[in-house]
């Protein structure tokens, strides 16, 4: 597994994961978002030193999901997706290890994952990857 920078010949593969059912019933908003907002929200993402983006590549370098790190008021902000057919296969814990292992190369802290209760596999593969549960409401976990 390796990443690689996202752009915005990405679009529509970030899309479409975005825009899967079980990532929009995990996401904070909980609804899906149209095409055009997406690729408004991409273009400001890639553009700001606030983010960082990454397309995961499988051993094969097929995209399987994507990595990101947000820089926010509280620190810094680990979000992963597997694609629908490569999870429950070990990939969301990996990615969440590559991501922690870049997110500790900053001086921002802490590190955090704010996961639904309901998600379970997501706080499963996040407490594999090293992290920790300090809140209960929406599970945040904390890495560093």
């Amino acid at each position: 597994m390796r990443l690689r920078s996202a752009t915005m010949q990405d679009a529509a593969l970030l899309f479409d994961w975005r825009n899967d059912p079980a990532a929009v019933a995990n996401t904070r908003a909980q609804r899906p978002v149209r095409q055009g907002e997406h690729r408004k929200w991409l273009q400001r993402a890639l553009a700001s030193p606030a983010y960082q983006i990454w397309i995961v590549l499988d051993e094969q370098q097929q995209p399987i999901g994507v990595g990101r790190l947000t820089r926010t008021a509280d620190g810094l902000e680990v979000s992963p997706v597997i694609a629908a057919p490569f999870r429950h296969q070990g990939y969301g814990t990996a990615l969440i290890r590559l991501l922690r292992q870049r997110a500790l190369r900053q001086p921002i802290r802490p590190i955090t994952a704010l996961i639904r209760t309901a998600n379970q596999p997501s706080i499963r593969a996040f407490w594999a990857a090293g992290f920790q549960i300090h809140a209960p409401a929406f599970v945040v976990m904390y890495g560093d």
